[in-house]
Parts: C-alpha cells; sequence; structure tokens
C-alpha cells in the first residue's frame, strides 16, 4: 500500500508488489496534474468566456475572462465601484482564508482591482471593486481576471 507525503504525494513502500508499481505512478502524476474545477459561474449582468480554478500546491490560481451584459457600473472620481459580482461558485477548498485582492483588465484599456472572498466571507464569489478615477465598467466590456494566492 503506497504512503502519502505530507502534502498528500503518494510515492511506493518498500513492501509495494513491483507489478503495482504503474499504479503508483498514475497515483503521483494525477496527484501532480493541477486539476481544473468546474463551478465557476458568470455573475448576473456578466456572461463567461472562459475560466479555470485550479490548486497547484498550496497556491490557488484563477483565471477568467467575462463580458459585461449588464447596465454600465459607474466609477466614482476617486475610483470606487459598487462592490459587484463578476464570478460565483468558486469552491471551498479553493477560498482564500480571507479577502484577498486581484487585478483585471478590461479590452478597452481600462484597469480595475477585484477581490476573492475567502473562507471568511463564504460566498465563494470574485468581485471587482474598484479602478482607476471615473472610469466606468460598460456593456460590452471583456473583463479578463487574473489572481494567484496562497491557500
Amino acid at each position: 500500500m503506497p504512503a502519502n507525503t505530507p502534502n498528500g504525494l503518494p510515492y511506493p513502500l518498500g513492501s509495494d508488489r513491483v507489478m503495482d508499481g504503474d499504479d503508483v505512478i498514475k497515483s503521483l502524476a494525477q496527484a501532480l496534474d493541477p486539476a481544473a474545477t468546474a463551478g465557476l459561474a458568470a455573475a448576473a449582468g456578466f456572461s463567461l468566456q472562459a475560466a479555470v480554478a485550479y490548486k497547484m500546491g498550496p497556491l490557488c490560481i484563477v483565471q477568467a475572462s467575462v463580458t459585461r451584459t449588464g447596465a454600465t457600473i459607474t466609477g466614482a472620481a476617486n475610483g470606487n465601484l459598487v462592490d459587484t459580482a463578476v464570478l460565483t461558485g468558486l469552491p471551498a477548498a479553493m477560498r482564500p482564508p480571507d479577502r484577498i485582492y486581484c487585478v483585471m483588465f478590461a479590452s478597452t484599456a481600462k484597469a480595475f482591482w477585484g477581490r476573492v472572498d475567502g473562507v471568511v466571507q463564504n460566498t465563494g464569489n470574485i468581485m471587482a471593486t474598484a479602478g482607476l478615477p471615473s472610469v466606468d465598467l460598460a456593456n460590452g466590456d471583456v473583463l479578463d481576471v487574473s489572481a494567484v494566492y496562497h491557500l
């Protein structure tokens, strides 16, 4: 019976039968392969172009692209937006301990700050929270989301 490292990677023991070596190597390969997750979905007012979230060791990587389909979200003079969910459904095992901030770029050369809600917030949402002063997130804008964080 193979054993596991503290990070969950399987390895064979000296007592394992050689004929089971292929199963152990398969288990190791599957443990190392970053498994993408289903579950991410566009929030109301957005349509999903593509999204992937996966764990790689102690890190979680989220990459997504959504199109704004709802009304324009008006940026304030100080850059604040009304906090708006862009993506929903981030699995609990991929949420940071508490919220972390990420970057979002729109197809129209606009930059925004975003937030990945963590275990404390318990929503699984990725939010648009702020932009450059007086920059709007308009209907038709394609928003690329990128977040990398430690779990």
